[in-house]
């Protein structure tokens, strides 16, 4: 299938577009800071002492042995540019547990807020979790199912001892959101191809002549940040747009210039006018009498 100068315009504008909006997020993505700290489970509020598991005191030696078996020492603090901190943590003895929920506090005060937990990798009886916290301080509390217990287990984790880099080999936020940009975007592209690949078909029926488009057209898109990953997509949609728009404009044109006249309008046209002519030939004719 053959691609027009306008129609291959179209794709390349928006192509640059994506490409512009890359090279500025990972100039952003270079304010990413890693630590790596150790992190502490706790049967107890580390700082109030509660025992909030329904276990009670009568099982928190049992409590504390199985928090010690799911809470590893491994632990990362992701900082970007705007000073919004996530901590990832590795849970063991996954294969018993599930539907893990992570809420998080300052030290100090009394209310919990979701940590928004996200699972960012998975390995045969392990998980890692990426939570938001309010800073490298914070002391999240953690509930899940552990199947073995028939119910669910709460207890408490804090995380200390930081030191730059991320030594626990965690998936940081910039490459699992490249992942998800790259797979949408090459959705979006294969869009764009399509809309003017059928534009091309059009052009070509109305006799237009055309270039042999290149194959196999691709782009890495890659993107360093969660926040930036809605802004990528609303700027690839809107040049998705605004080329199928300009592609519509451009076939209308084409279209209507190569439009044939139809001879019965054409002659029906020009009656009207005579008629028309003739009337006012016979008015002036009756006027000068």
């Amino acid at each position: 299938m053959k691609l027009s100068k306008q129609a291959k315009s179209i794709v390349g504008i928006a192509l640059l577009i994506c490409l512009l909006v890359t090279f500025s997020v990972r100039a952003w993505a270079d304010s990413l800071t890693f630590e790596s700290g150790t992190a502490h489970g706790s049967y107890r509020h580390p700082e109030t002492g509660v025992i909030e598991d329904s276990g009670g005191e009568a099982s928190e030696a049992l409590g504390q042995s199985m928090v010690g078996s799911v809470v590893t020492s491994q632990a990362m603090l992701e900082t970007d540019e705007s000073g919004n901190q996530y901590i990832s943590l590795r849970f063991g003895l996954m294969s018993n547990i599930s539907s893990v929920n992570i809420q998080v506090q300052s030290p100090g005060d009394s209310t919990w807020t979701d940590g928004e937990a996200v699972c960012t990798a998975q390995g045969e009886d392990t998980a890692d979790y990426r939570v938001k916290v309010p800073g490298r301080d914070a002391i999240l509390r953690a509930e899940c199912y552990v199947e073995a217990m028939g119910r669910s287990v709460i207890f408490y984790i804090t995380v200390d001892d930081w030191e730059e880099g991320n030594t626990g080999g965690f998936v940081p936020m910039s490459e699992e959101d490249t992942q998800q940009v790259n797979e949408g975007g090459s959705q979006l592209l294969e869009e764009v191809q399509g809309l003017t690949t059928g534009g091309s078909a059009v052009l070509a029926a109305g006799g237009e002549e055309s270039e042999t488009a290149a194959d196999n057209t691709k782009t890495t898109i890659s993107l360093d940040a969660s926040a930036w990953f809605t802004l990528f997509v609303v700027v690839f949609v809107a040049a998705f747009l605004a080329g199928g728009l300009l592609l519509a404009v451009y076939w209308m044109l084409v279209h209507y210039k190569k439009r044939p006249v139809d001879p019965e309008e054409n002659f029906a046209e020009h009656s009207a006018e005579d008629d028309f002519d003739s009337v006012i030939e016979l008015d002036d004719w009756n006027n000068e009498e």
